[in-house]
């Protein structure tokens, strides 16, 4: 019993918070806190296919709900790429925009793909 004790601690439970620290330095937050979101999905998803434990129609219905929001937040990205004529960031645009127009930037240490400008003196 202490084995599996130990096997839970190590892997089911450190691994998951080691990978989402490493995540929250490169994934934007709002994109974190809904995938983090999907742990509601994949856990009946999960007992139900390993245990046969079948959910509930409240669990059913919450996981419709999440994997909706979840799937119209990436179709919202898509889209919005879309409409910048490509992979870039919308936001990136209005720095470039800002930069040029005499704007200093400014180098934050430990962040790589944000640009914060300020107005030149």
């Amino acid at each position: 019993a202490l084995q599996w004790l130990a096997l839970n601690g190590a892997f089911c439970m450190a691994l998951p918070f080691i990978v989402t620290t490493i995540a929250v330095r490169l994934v934007p937050s709002p994109e974190i806190a809904l995938v983090l979101q999907l742990e509601f999905i994949l856990g009946p998803v999960l007992t139900y296919g390993v245990l046969d434990e079948v959910p509930s129609t409240f669990t059913i219905i919450g996981g419709a709900i999440v994997f909706v929001a979840v799937a119209g937040h990436a179709g919202w990205d898509v889209a919005a790429e879309a409409r910048a004529g490509g992979s870039e960031d919308l936001a990136l645009h209005s720095a470039d925009a800002e930069a040029s127009a005499g704007a200093k930037q400014v180098e934050v240490p430990g962040v790589t793909d944000v640009v914060i400008t300020k107005p030149a003196p």
